[in-house]
């Protein structure tokens, strides 16, 4: 299972959504709130295999109200994963919602 804040969608029939590279793209129900919550306990960050020319609109879209602190994308990863090191923060303070067990299989903490 992994969370799943915004859905690429076939059309526009939800106000919400917009289009980005030809996909329609919208938010998850409960995103807003989920971003502000989470943001009151935690230091949301963003690690996405994506380039940041093609995330951080969508990033801007989810978050416009900045709950997201820091970015990092493709060019951030070390040979295909995402290194927790990078982050700069230590690996037993983090939660790791992803949809790829492998993206992390290079941090050994």
């Amino acid at each position: 299972n992994f969370l799943k804040i915004f859905t690429f969608n076939r059309n526009n029939d939800n106000p919400d959504a917009f289009k980005l590279n030809g996909d329609w793209v919208q938010k998850r129900p409960g995103v807003d709130e989920f971003l502000k919550t989470m943001a009151e306990y935690y230091e949301l960050v963003i690690f996405t295999a994506g380039c940041d020319f093609y995330a951080n609109p969508i990033i801007d879209k989810i978050d416009p109200n900045g709950y997201i602190t820091m970015r990092l994308f493709r060019y951030d990863m070390n040979n295909g994963g995402k290194k927790l090191s990078n982050i700069g923060r230590p690996a037993k303070d983090a939660i790791i919602i992803d949809n790829d067990h492998w993206n992390f299989i290079d941090n050994p903490e």
